[in-house]
């Protein structure tokens, strides 16, 4: 279809310079834009001039060179934008879902903060330890876990590590253990990210986690 739209602007631009070398008063000499397509789309500037009794046609410039130069352009940035943004909001909805972070623990009994625990991820598992205690007993500056067994008698409770090998499971991570600081035992625990980031349910049981103990936690932001 292009070639046989080529031919008719090729056999329209010999029709006018043969009626332009009869006619004295009418030159194509100047520049012409050529169009093609139904719509008309200019395609391009071509200059036509006389030299020596003939005429000579050469390509000036693309007439639309720039406008698709900027339209490449303003398709690059709104494709680097969109890019970018994803971006962002995959690393906001990863780190959110994710219980690696600053956590305050929040005293189920009381409803107070005790202290704040730290978690990490270390091959492909989740650690968490006590970094600092909120409020401290000031007559106790070194508190301990003397209610703990085995090798975790009389930790220090700053630094000592509360939970262990907590694996990755659908929207939690599960398999792991807790530690309860007050009475020094051990339970089977899970963790869920929940409030769009901002709390951590901890769920500690024996046997069934239907048979446990929650906890919310809240991020330390």
């Amino acid at each position: 279809m292009k070639a046989v739209w080529y031919l008719c602007v090729s056999w329209l631009l010999l029709c006018t310079l043969a009626l332009a070398a009869q006619a004295p008063g009418l030159s194509p000499v100047g520049r012409w834009r050529t169009v093609e397509g139904a719509i008309g789309e200019v395609k391009s500037l071509k200059v036509i001039w006389q030299e020596n009794r003939m005429l000579y046609v050469k390509l000036e410039e693309e007439e639309n060179m720039r406008l698709r130069l900027v339209s490449y352009l303003c398709a690059s940035w709104l494709l680097l934008c969109t890019f970018v943004v994803a971006a962002e909001a995959a690393a906001q909805i990863s780190s959110g879902s994710s219980p690696a972070g600053r956590w305050k623990t929040v005293n189920d009994a009381t409803g107070k903060l005790d202290s704040v625990v730290v978690i990490w991820q270390e091959n492909g598992k989740l650690y968490g330890k006590i970094e600092k205690l909120i409020d401290p007993d000031p007559h106790d500056p070194d508190p301990r876990c003397s209610r703990c067994e085995g090798e975790l008698k009389n930790k220090a409770l700053v630094g000592l590590r509360i939970l262990w090998d907590f694996k990755k499971d659908g929207d939690r991570w599960s398999g792991g253990k807790v530690l309860d600081p007050d009475n020094g035992k051990i339970y089977n625990c899970y963790l869920q990210v929940e409030d769009g980031g901002k709390k951590l349910k901890v769920r500690g049981f024996i046997g069934f986690s239907v048979l446990g103990r929650t906890q919310y936690w809240l991020r330390d932001e």
